[in-house]
């Protein structure tokens, strides 16, 4: 059997804190946290319960010393909820900042709400505010109609009141993000005075490369959702997680940009049997789910892949039945958690193991004059049990070919005995040739008087059952090479007879002749290769006669 196995510490790239459920959203996996480093200025877990190796929220969990005061954001499972009509927003104190060229900050964003139709301004995700003349922030906003030209996300500095600095994302992709509720990083990036630079989930979007200057010295406020502390306007509506802000400038290999999967879906990897036509025999579960959850299954199959690397098919839900699961080599399976709105449960799936049979057969190809060129120590292909044809991909012009196929049962024990063997021939333009017939075999010559000889041969149906209409003959002449162009003579082929012979006209004495069998068939189809036998005439006049008389009589 083969047996693949996904279990809750490899969930996506193997890299995750576990699976959870969070209130109305069903399976997530939660993303990494963000390090600490000799970089870190600040760094917040804001989630708050249910995920491994997290803080309360609100602590700075660098060296830095730098929590954040909260103005009314509700704490949730799986961040801060931000109310743009409540004036929520947050404030860590950075007093007595030095200058600085190089600054980074980023956090994630979720269920970000887009302006009214009358609004117009951005909405604030995150600042670093020295006064309203001096700061660099992120903000977005999703705005309709025109999303394409107004939906934007965007990073912008300001040095004594003037904009040096603005890396801009903006149209339909940008819309969709904003749109579509998902959790989304987005990071910041000053390295004055080569370039301000925008990072949404670990990609650069936008970048500003003139007339960008350092932040000035100064007492400065880190703010979550808001455009100033002492001005209300701009704030946020969405739910904040996962703040750092650094002393560098960081670029796409330093960022934690794994997304949870707000959905309640994860997708296995593809699973190859390295089988047509597999025939996956189980999807064996084991999973842990309390009261008020639940799980949905679906798979899919196929023996083709898209360019994603997953199977081309469709979904198909998945009850437990195992006779109902798809056919195919490449193999997908997905699970759909939910929750009811009062569970903060920790619902786990334990294992999936997907089984696939061995149950079907295992063909060979070769090229060479026979099918002793097979190889049955590596299979060409391997097809499940309801294939009955194969495609190859182009074969070599001018080349004979062998295949071979055996057997395979459910345990993976392949057939000692080969189930059959096919020959194939390709002409010059790739066309298959006409079956030949099998050659002669165990030809032999013997001189005979007068200098004439006799050649024999043995004949029996080939691998591909194509008969013979008749055998010719063919000579040298004592030359050294047989002209295949002139037949000696014919002997006609009968069912059942096995040995032949055929005998020749005087032939030059003492000259060794070849002598050649060819069988042919009624369409005029030669064997590969001719039976050839050797023979020297015998050169040697008779012996003398003596005491020779003559006498007449009565």
């Amino acid at each position: 059997m083969l047996t693949f196995r996904m279990d809750e510490t490899n969930f996506a790239d193997g890299d995750r804190d576990g699976i959870r459920i969070a209130t109305g959203t069903g399976l997530k996996v939660d993303f990494d946290e963000f390090a600490d480093d000799g970089d870190t200025l600040g760094l917040w877990h804001l989630h708050d319960g249910g995920c491994q190796g997290e803080g309360t929220g609100l602590e700075d969990e660098s060296s830095g010393g730098h929590a954040f005061t909260n103005h009314g954001a509700a704490s949730i499972e799986d961040g801060y909820r931000f109310v743009r009509a409540d004036n929520d927003w947050m404030e860590a104190d950075y007093a007595a900042q030095p200058a600085r060229s190089a600054l980074t900050f980023e956090c994630w964003v979720r269920d970000f709400q887009q302006v009214p139709q009358a609004g117009w301004a951005s909405r604030q995700v995150l600042q670093y505010w020295l006064d309203d003349d001096n700061k660099i922030g992120v903000d977005a906003i999703r705005r309709v109609p025109d999303p394409t030209c107004r939906s934007r996300i965007q990073a912008r500095l300001y040095i004594g009141s003037v904009l040096v600095g603005h890396a801009k994302w903006q149209g339909e992709d940008a819309d969709a993000l904003l749109a579509s509720g998902e959790s989304w990083h987005v990071a910041a990036v000053l390295d004055a005075p080569n370039s301000l630079r925008l990072f949404v989930n670990g990609i650069e979007r936008a970048s500003d490369t003139t007339g960008i200057v350092a932040l000035p010295a100064g007492d400065y406020s880190l703010l979550l959702g808001r455009y100033s502390p002492s001005l209300g306007g701009c704030d946020i509506d969405a739910i904040l997680d996962e703040v750092r802000l650094s002393s560098s400038a960081r670029y796409a290999s330093d960022f934690s940009i794994h997304r949870m999967y707000a959905s309640g879906t994860f997708t296995s990897p593809t699973f190859d049997a390295v089988r047509l036509q597999a025939d996956w025999t189980d999807l064996v579960r084991t999973q842990t789910v309390p009261p008020g959850c639940d799980t949905a299954w679906q798979v899919r199959a196929a023996d083709e892949t898209d360019a994603g690397g997953d199977p081309q098919a469709v979904w198909q839900s998945y009850s437990g039945d195992p006779p109902a699961l798809p056919d195919g080599r490449h193999f997908q399976w997905r699970a759909t958690l939910s929750a009811s709105e009062d569970r903060l449960a920790s619902p786990t799936i334990e294992s999936v193991d997907a089984l696939a049979s061995e149950a079907g057969y295992n063909l060979y190809h070769a090229s060479g004059p026979g099918p002793e060129s097979l190889d049955y120590d590596e299979p060409w292909a391997r097809v499940g049990p309801s294939v009955t044809e194969a495609e190859t991909d182009a074969l070599a012009v001018e080349t004979v070919h062998w295949f071979g196929i055996r057997p395979v049962d459910a345990g993976g024990r392949e057939s000692p005995t080969v189930q059959d063997e096919v020959r194939l021939e390709t002409s010059a333009d790739g066309e298959r040739e006409p079956d030949r017939p099998a050659g002669a075999l165990a030809a032999t010559a013997t001189p005979l008087p007068l200098g004439a000889a006799r050649l024999q041969w043995r004949y029996r149906v080939g691998l591909g059952g194509v008969l013979p209409q008749t055998f010719r003959v063919f000579g040298d002449g004592g030359t050294g090479t047989i002209d295949y162009e002139t037949p000696l003579d014919e002997v006609p082929w009968r069912e059942g007879q096995s040995w032949y012979a055929w005998t020749s006209d005087p032939l030059t004495p003492g000259v060794e002749h070849q002598l050649a069998a060819r069988a042919v068939t009624a369409g005029g189809v030669w064997d590969e290769q001719p039976a050839i036998a050797r023979v020297t005439p015998d050169a040697t006049p008779p012996a003398e006669v003596d005491a020779l008389e003559a006498e007449t009589t009565p």
